[in-house]
């Protein structure tokens, strides 16, 4: 079991969050920052991504209603976006933390 980290997108990430969508394995233009952000006033984001040190090993666009966290609701579809290299028992890790987070989140 690897050592993975969960961290709140910011605005500074954007040039990284662009360029691991560019090269992830199950990503469309929707998740560019270039898209998303164009319902940045409608939607409050609370985007996550999952590091292995610095690394960029997943991502989940997604925003924040109060308490409730959604799966981006901005775009036509949304979910876990992750590296070309991951693997099975990986992604359910890492769909394992962000799921952590979200439920603290819910709990405040």
């Amino acid at each position: 079991m690897k050592k993975y980290s969960v961290k709140l997108y910011q605005h500074n990430d954007f040039e990284n969050w662009n360029s691991f969508i560019g090269k992830a394995k199950n990503a469309t233009f929707l998740f560019h920052r270039d898209f998303m952000d164009y319902h940045s006033d409608r939607f409050q984001d609370y985007s996550l991504i999952v590091l292995d040190k610095e690394k960029w090993v997943a991502v989940l666009p997604a925003n924040v209603v109060g308490n409730e966290v959604f799966s981006h609701q901005g775009l036509t579809y949304g979910g876990l976006v992750y590296n070309e290299s991951l693997k099975l028992a990986s992604v359910i890790e890492v769909f394992c933390l962000f799921w952590m987070k979200i439920e603290l989140k819910n709990c405040n």
